[in-house]
């Protein structure tokens, strides 16, 4: 056979797979939606069911599965930075500051602890720690938007602690990744005052009520919002996980930044794409963890 025929009809298998999938996807969403209930752990079973080491294996690389799911939480978290203003998040900050520190203890200390009576020393205390204390600011996202919670007073506190987590991972990520893999302080320090500056730059400039420019013409023309907008949100998270801050932080701040009438018509044009995104995120998160892996760590997993 033909190289080019073997790779067409290889292609076509991934195709078709990856349609089916949808459908089902699609057709667990309308369940959910009639009984009201969120389809998200539902999504995250059927990802570890066709995942590497499930029930029926997808013919997909690691790296597509990679990109998927990093193009839904990039797409997830500039919605939710539409949903506020900086002044907003800022100021349920500073009232909730001691929040943040009971957010904190509560859970990174318990995940250090259990690290250091497993025996994994300081570095894995670092590691079990950090992946307590910060949330999936994705799947809580989804339930907020499920539960249709955003305008609610307590979802704007659990959205600004959520916030700070995922700040937390501009210092966190490169210190960790300088003590895992050996690299010199000095780079892991260039790293968090590059990511701290950054955040510390786009949220002073949102709260005194700067903004990224637009023409007029983008509100009229749909093609062109939608361009601007998610174009604007990848560029962002992709030169910001270049210098090792979080991509899905980037795009946060990119919404944050986005006020008045662009981001009232961005969020009602972005919706039924976040829907489609969260779903493949949640999937490709389920695709990329092998259930195999989570055998080994379940009794920890659960005490935690």
């Amino acid at each position: 056979m033909p190289f080019w025929a073997a790779a067409s009809s290889d292609t076509g298998l991934v195709l078709a797979e990856i349609g089916g999938v949808l459908l089902f996807l699609g057709l667990v969403s309308f369940v959910a939606a009639r009984f009201k209930f969120s389809a998200v752990p539902i999504f995250l079973i059927a990802g570890l069911a066709l995942g590497n080491g499930g029930l029926i294996p997808l013919s997909v690389s690691d790296s597509f599965l990679d990109l998927g799911a990093q193009w839904g939480a990039i797409l997830l978290l500039l919605l939710l930075g539409l949903e506020y203003t900086a002044g907003e998040l800022i100021g349920t900050m500073r009232e909730r500051k001691s929040l943040g520190i009971f957010d904190l203890i509560v859970n990174f200390l318990p995940g250090a602890l259990l690290a250091l009576i497993l025996g994994w020393g300081i570095t894995g205390a670092l590691v079990l720690g950090g992946i307590t204390y910060v949330s999936s600011s994705g799947i809580a996202t989804q339930f907020i938007k499920d539960a249709k919670w955003q305008k609610l007073e307590s979802t704007k506190r659990a959205v600004a602690t959520l916030v700070v987590e995922d700040l937390f991972l501009a210092p966190y990520l490169p210190v960790l990744s300088a003590i895992t893999a050996g690299v010199a302080l000095t780079t892991g320090l260039i790293s968090i005052s590059v990511a701290l500056v950054i955040t510390g730059a786009a949220l002073f400039f949102s709260a005194r009520g700067g903004h990224i420019p637009h023409a007029p013409v983008i509100l009229g023309d749909s093609a062109t919002l939608l361009l601007m907008v998610f174009g604007a949100a990848l560029a962002a998270s992709g030169l910001a996980t270049l210098i090792g801050f979080s991509g899905a932080v980037a795009a946060f701040l990119v919404g944050l930044l986005l006020t008045g009438d662009v981001a009232i018509v961005a969020r009602v044009r972005l919706a039924p794409l976040r829907d489609l995104f969260a779903s493949i995120f949640f999937l490709f998160f389920g695709l990329g963890t092998d259930p195999r892996d989570v055998v080994p760590v379940l009794i920890p997993a659960v005490l935690l």
